[in-house]
Order: C-alpha cells, then structure tokens, then sequence
C-alpha cells in the first residue's frame, strides 16, 4: 500500500468572488429588515447566490472536498471538473421584545440537499440548516450543537471547512446565561445520534455544556459533552458511555491573529466525527469495504477509536 502523494490529495478549489452576489442591497450578513405593522416585531430577510467551481487533479470527491473519499493505493482516478450553486443560501429570521427577554426564530437553508442531477435540470433539495427559536435564555430547535467552538474556526474556500474540529447542527434544547465576568455559559439536551457500528439506539439526550469568554484582542472556549450509547443487532447488544472535550483560542497580536483548539473523546459519534468513515484504500481497482460489527468486542472498539475529526 503506498500513501497518497501530495498531487492525488489536494483537489484545486475556485471561488469566484464577484459569484457571491446578495439578494438585497445591504451586506448579506444582515440582511433586509422590515417591521411587522404596529406589532414591535420585525422580519429580516437575506442571504447570498454561489457559484463553485472544482477541479479536482485526480481524485473526485463530487461536490466538497472530503478527505475520508480519498484513495490511499491503486488506481486514483482521472482529472474532473466541476460547477454548482449548492451553497446558495436563504435565511429568515424575526424578533420581537417581550416581558422576559426577546423573542427569536432563525430559519435558514441551502440547497445541498439530495436529489437533482446534471444531465436535465440541475435541481437540488432545499435543506434546513437553522430552523432554532430563543426567548430569555432558553432556546429550543436544529441550530449548532453545543460541543462546537467558533472562537479558533478558521475560514476555509471548501464548504466543508477545515478538519480536526467538530461540525453538527441538531435538535436540541438550550439554556444560555451571562456571568458578570462576561463569560457566556450553555447548557444543553442533545439528539443522541450514533455512528460507527451496527443498529444505534437513542435512549438518552445527549448533555452538552460550553463556556465562552471573548475579550477585545482574544476569546477562549470550552465545550463538553456527555453521551450514552446503546446498540442492539437483534443477536447482540451492548452499552457505553461516552464523552467529549474541547478548548480552543485566539489571541491577535497587531494584524496577526494566533489561534488553536483541541479536544479529546472516547465513543463521540456524530457529535464529533464528520465526514464518517476511514480513508478508502483502493488496490487493483478494488475499494475496502466498511468495518462490520461482529462482537461486543468489536462494537466497543469500534465507538471508542473515534475521535474529533470534521470542518
């Protein structure tokens, strides 16, 4: 087995940046605000259209770059182009004041979605990305999971952002306060969701906590996650706790800004795995199937070699 040289492992990305072209006059990170009549809310409306165009030298991972599609050994393939608007985004999102706090929905999508193909129409499904509501402190929808840090995420031209870090939006219940000190403090009931063996089962939420401190010239962050697995096959079963941790952050000294983060886990699933799967080895023209579970040895294996790898 030979490793992949540096040519097979870099696909060439191009963005154009005029193609990132606003559905209203003002940025699109703020979007259009209208108020609601004489009700004190407001809707805000935004968004962006993007063009992708990919070449790939000779590995083609479609449209994204994923590391765990590329092939290690054998025949890589040959040398693809490719154009896509799938990250052409729509949000909508309202607020209003209230006796307790203001109230606020967030809905946002984009079209990577299933569906769709290049030879008639080029459609694509529409899929929620946001669909998250708050008031006060508490908060409740599919937003960002709370074993995510945002204060050492850097910015990158693929869509499916660096690795080595966690990535996941999901249902999940929120409550959010400010200490005096400034730091933001979150806790959170999570959807279960496992990967990595055979028949995952949800009993339990998944607990997830973080703190964020953030001053002038730096920010620090800490998630934490607590998780509980199950899995039965019908002939075999088997349970194991989980966890996760993570601190990152950034200090910028003049225009240069240092940062970092690292996380440690043990049976993580979804919370902190993204893209899935190993490497594909590839060896006269033949591709390694996925790992079966066949034991509760196996299993336990399994769950607990995963470790924080996503962007």
């Amino acid at each position: 087995m030979r490793l992949p040289t540096q040519r097979s492992v870099l696909p060439v990305v191009f963005v154009a940046a005029g193609s990132a072209v606003p559905i209203h006059a003002a940025a699109q990170s703020s979007g259009t605000t209208i108020q609601l009549g004489n009700t004190g809310a407001s809707a805000t409306l935004g968004g962006y259209v993007k063009l992708d165009a990919i070449y790939s030298i000779d590995q083609d991972t479609g449209d994204t770059q994923d590391p765990t599609a590329l092939a290690i050994g054998g025949d890589v393939g040959d040398k693809t182009f490719r154009f896509h608007a799938r990250q052409t985004r729509l949000f909508l999102r309202t607020a209003k004041s209230t006796p307790i706090g203001d109230l606020k929905t967030n809905l946002e999508g984009d079209f990577f979605g299933a569906g769709g193909n290049e030879v008639f129409s080029n459609s694509r499904t529409f899929r929620i990305r946001h669909a998250y509501g708050s008031i006060g402190g508490f908060g409740a929808g599919q937003t960002w999971t709370n074993f995510m840090q945002f204060t050492a995420y850097p910015s990158t031209v693929d869509f499916n952002g660096p690795m080595g870090t966690s990535f996941l939006r999901q249902a999940q219940v929120r409550y959010t306060t400010r200490s005096a000190g400034g730091a933001e403090w979150s806790v959170a009931l999570e959807n279960p969701e496992a990967t990595g063996f055979a028949s995952p089962k949800g009993r339990f939420p998944d607990v997830t906590g973080r703190v964020d401190w953030q001053g002038e010239r730096w920010g620090f962050e800490a998630p934490a996650a607590l998780r509980f697995l199950e899995y039965d096959t019908g002939t075999a079963s088997d349970t194991a706790g989980g966890y996760g941790v993570m601190v990152s952050g950034r200090y910028k000294i003049a225009d240069t800004t240092l940062m970092g983060d690292s996380s440690a886990a043990k049976a993580s699933g979804a919370i902190c795995t993204r893209p899935t799967g190993p490497p594909t080895v590839r060896a006269s023209a033949k591709r390694a199937s996925p790992p079966t579970v066949r034991s509760k040895r196996s299993r336990r294996t399994a769950a607990r070699s995963r470790s924080c790898s996503g962007g």
